[in-house]
């Protein structure tokens, strides 16, 4: 039997064909411009909607429904009969993929605002469910934006942070499946400070409060991230900052740089408590010099600074 989830992607997906099947292939064949390209999505996409009227799960159709899989593979041959390579035929269905995600958009309404906060970091401001159909169309808007902006770092604001890695990762691996990321996501309410923490692997949060020397906040139970077997986060770390506490998330590149993991962790929370009291906005940049004074492995390096204020 089909789970909810299964039922919603399934149902927004025959509705979108069903209301206007000839527009997705006709904006394919706008992208795409190749004789015969509509056609080819034209019958790919009919052989997708006879295949959701079965009882095959959503995520099981390409690799399993014949129908499907034949028109796959008749695309691919006609494309490389015609003397395309394999890498741009890839490439062509990754463009149909971004045309349904489109069209799946305007049918869900469920598209995100995405806001650069400051150089290389965006925040995604999410509202309401996040079932398989939005985070798909979502991740489609955030890749994009995090591509345009050169962004390092997307802040995502939601509710549902336990399942996030593991759908983020299931929609990327569609898309990339060589793909592999820790993930860190956090969600804080401003009013009470009760910020929680899923952890994909990532290096683990820093909090630093005046009352308690800085200390790591590591999971119950060790999480996976994108592209790992079993992503996710089984269990959340949730912690109340009070007025005044900081906390840091960074990237390992902060505590690898002397090849010694946890003799950067250590290094970093003696800094943390040493320099907590300094201006947030000065903080990541002030650490990274200071971590950073001797390097033997160089690596991206991300640091942000989180800290509660009074409400105004």
């Amino acid at each position: 039997m089909l789970g909810t989830d299964d039922s919603q992607v399934r149902t927004v997906l025959v509705r979108m064909l069903e209301e206007d099947r000839a527009a997705p292939a006709r904006d394919w064949a706008g992208q795409e411009p190749r004789d015969g390209d509509r056609n080819e999505a034209a019958e790919l996409l009919e052989a997708l909607r006879g295949a959701l009227n079965g009882t095959l799960p959503v995520s099981r159709i390409v690799e399993q429904e014949p129908a499907v899989r034949d028109a796959l593979t008749s695309l691919s041959e006609r494309r490389a009969r015609a003397g395309a390579r394999p890498s741009a035929t890839a490439m062509a269905i990754l463009a149909l993929k971004r045309t349904m995600l489109s069209a799946v958009e305007q049918h869900t309404d469920d598209s995100a605002p995405r806001v650069r906060l400051w150089r290389h970091v965006l925040a995604v401001p999410l509202i309401g469910t996040l079932d398989s159909a939005r985070t798909q169309v979502v991740m489609n808007s955030l890749l994009e934006s995090i591509q345009a902006n050169e962004a390092r770092v997307a802040i995502i604001d939601i509710t549902g942070v336990r399942d996030l890695i593991a759908h983020t990762s299931h929609t990327l691996a569609a898309i990339e499946p060589g793909l592999m990321a820790t993930v860190v996501l956090a969600r804080v309410d401003p009013a009470t400070g009760r910020t929680r923490f899923a952890n994909g692997g990532h290096p683990e949060p820093v909090l630093v409060t005046a009352a308690e020397p800085a200390r790591l906040l590591p999971a119950p139970v060790p999480g996976r991230g994108v592209g790992f077997p079993d992503p996710g986060s089984r269990e959340l770390v949730e912690v109340v900052l009070a007025e005044g506490d900081t906390v840091l998330l960074y990237t390992d590149g902060l505590v690898e740089s002397r090849k010694d993991v946890d003799e950067g962790q250590a290094r970093l929370l003696t800094l943390a408590e040493r320099l907590g009291a300094r201006p947030a906005a000065g903080l990541p940049r002030e650490l990274v010099t200071r971590m950073h004074d001797v390097v033997l492995h160089a690596d991206d390096t991300v640091v942000l600074a989180l800290r509660r204020t009074p409400v105004e």
